[in-house]
């Protein structure tokens, strides 16, 4: 049996409350920390990648 953790990244998007909760920390530390460049790494369906950069408006370099 071959695991991908792909079930889980998929159940994952379904967690509306944990999700905006971390883009939440996410974006209070980027604020704060007036982040002119931020990369986003990791295997994963992009969700915080595309959450973060369109909360962040322009003007910021994002590498995903």
């Amino acid at each position: 049996m071959n695991y991908s953790g792909e079930d889980n990244l998929q159940t994952m998007k379904l967690a509306k409350n944990y999700n905006r909760f971390l883009l939440n920390l996410a974006l209070k530390e980027i604020r704060k920390n007036k982040a002119e460049k931020i990369m986003d790494f990791g295997a994963g369906t992009g969700l915080f990648a595309a959450e973060i950069a369109e909360n962040l408006g322009g003007g910021k370099e994002f590498v995903a």
